[in-house]
């Protein structure tokens, strides 16, 4: 049995990054230390070690778990639509899904390195925008990488922005729908193709 497949391990790292989001949830990343997570979690600072250099790498797994969390509550997308559609109503859900948790990510984004962790955002989309552009069947993903990673940019970005200090839960659908529809003209304007 290899380490990555032993389910105390499993279980430990899925400890710790519960413990980094339900204190992310509560406070800025700064205030967290490597004594407050393995508390919340449970686990001894040598298991901490084990999975994690430092509370920033811990924070990054956290924001991309959550980010998974989000992406996967959004598949659900009916595959007989146009792909337009579809990219306007999943790009609806996720922003919806990631307004839940806006000051989790504003926290993220704030308190960790800010390069590395918008980085691993726009990586993060990026990939999950090219498994759409893939499933639409409406360009050649591998061809156009760049171009979806330049799409998954502005789109973090946009969303970011959107997120800002006083969010407004009515400009989130109208965000979403902007999002939405600028993604879906590239994809219309043969822009992607």
């Amino acid at each position: 049995m290899t380490l990555l497949s032993d389910p105390r391990t499993v279980r430990s790292r899925a400890a710790l990054i519960s413990a980094a989001t339900e204190l992310i949830d509560e406070r800025d990343v700064a205030s967290i230390s490597i004594t407050d997570v393995c508390t919340v979690a449970g686990v001894s600072r040598p298991t901490f070690y084990q999975h994690f250099g430092d509370v920033s790498t811990l924070v990054q797994a956290a924001a991309i778990d959550r980010l998974q969390q989000v992406f996967d509550a959004t598949i659900a997308l009916e595959v007989r639509d146009e792909p337009p559609v579809m990219l306007q109503n999943g790009v609806g859900r996720l922003v919806r899904g990631l307004a839940q948790h806006a000051p989790f990510y504003r926290r993220v984004l704030e308190g960790t390195s800010i390069f590395a962790a918008h980085a691993m955002v726009v990586d993060y989309v990026a990939e999950r925008l090219k498994a759409f552009i893939e499933r639409s069947g409406v360009a050649n993903a591998e061809a156009i990488t760049f171009r979806i990673r330049f799409l998954a940019a502005g789109a973090t970005w946009l969303v970011i922005e959107q997120f800002g200090d006083n969010p407004d839960p009515d400009g989130l659908d109208a965000a979403a729908t902007r999002i939405a529809q600028q993604l879906a003209q590239s994809m219309a304007d043969g822009e992607l193709a």
